[in-house]
């Protein structure tokens, strides 16, 4: 029975060092830069809509996922914060502000094992009483195997997804993501 218990957990961990092999494979062959947009309109005038997403300190309490935001000294004069999704903290510098159509944040290189990098840019365009929101990541995931498994195994644009219906949420409306 041991013997038959421990070969069944050998063949699982061989079978699972397996997978990892090919998606490492796979993910050394993939680009690693990337570029996703997602759409959606809000019932919100463009200005409201551009403070909510500007006042970065007030993020946790409209976004669940947003656990802390600390404001850090300015990095060459923008403005800079450590902000921690889930347990993943993220040095992000204020890099375009254009308010009220454009606010690009991205992320500061904060070594040489760094997983992911890239921006995020918000473009609001009015819209009758409302605003078309507009959200791009562009990024790069510098490691082969979390490069797969985002792209392979999971939906790539999901934290946008994510993203634009807390931010509808938070205005009391329902996301209509495009």
């Amino acid at each position: 029975m041991f013997w038959t218990i421990l070969s069944i957990l050998g063949g699982l961990f061989g079978l699972l060092l397996l997978v990892a092999l090919v998606l490492y494979v796979v993910g050394r062959r993939m680009d690693p830069n990337h570029e996703f947009t997602c759409t959606m309109r809000l019932d919100q005038p463009a200005e409201r809509v551009f403070a909510t997403i500007d006042d970065v300190a007030k993020w946790p309490s409209w976004d669940k996922g947003v656990v802390s935001v600390e404001m850090l000294p300015p990095t060459g004069g923008s403005e800079t914060c450590k902000m921690l999704i889930g347990r993943n903290p993220m040095v992000l510098v204020t890099t375009r502000r254009e308010p009220p159509r454009l606010l690009e944040r991205t992320i500061k290189d904060v070594g040489k094992h760094q997983m992911f990098s890239g921006c995020w840019i918000h473009e609001l365009t009015p819209d009758g009483g409302g605003c078309i929101v507009k959200l791009t990541e562009r990024g790069t995931i510098h490691m082969a195997l979390p490069r797969a498994m985002a792209r392979k195994l999971a939906d790539p644009a999901m934290y946008l997804k994510r993203h634009l219906t807390v931010l509808a949420a938070s205005f009391g409306e329902e996301a209509r993501i495009a």
